[in-house]
């Protein structure tokens, strides 16, 4: 008696699970948005910026059809290292009302390429199923909605640079 007890318990708690993690889980999405800022100069800097903007691609979550406030990801031209592609991740970053510690981030972030997302990345948000997948079954290649996102990004920097 004992045994078929702890067992539909068991049972219970599986089916329990599953349903929080898929069913009743928040629904992610990841969307791209296009920025364009303007670049002045201050005076006595070693570039010349007049009448130039810099595009910023900004990768933001939705969950459950509402975008967080600030983007996940910020990538865009670093005009101070041979206006190589750079990609600020917002965990990095630390107060973003902060300009010291928003510069700070920007003078650390990472080139953006195409192995940015498999080898540099760090703040990825997990849906409840990506994260009992990891704790379950290790790593595996969850996010395939940021890479289509990533994707997207490096084909339209790759499509301006021709």
């Amino acid at each position: 008696m004992r045994k078929k007890i702890v067992i539909g318990i068991v049972i219970a708690a599986i089916i329990a699970l599953i349903v929080w993690a898929i069913p009743l889980a928040p629904q992610k999405d990841v969307i791209v948005t296009t920025k364009e800022i303007p670049l002045t100069a201050k005076e006595g800097a070693q570039f010349d910026y007049e009448d130039e903007t810099l595009t910023a691609y900004c990768v933001y979550y939705v969950w459950d059809g509402e975008q967080d406030e600030y983007p996940q990801w910020s990538i865009f031209q670093d005009f101070t290292r041979d206006f190589e592609w750079i990609v600020l991740e917002t965990c990095d970053v630390g107060d973003l009302n902060d300009t010291d510690s928003f510069i700070k981030a920007v003078e650390s972030a990472s080139r953006f390429d195409e192995n940015w997302f498999d080898y540099d990345c760090r703040c990825v948000q997990r849906t409840r199923l990506e994260k009992l997948q990891h704790a379950l079954f290790g790593g595996g290649d969850a996010f395939e909605k940021e890479r289509i996102a990533i994707n997207q990004i490096l084909l339209s920097i790759h499509s301006g640079e021709e």
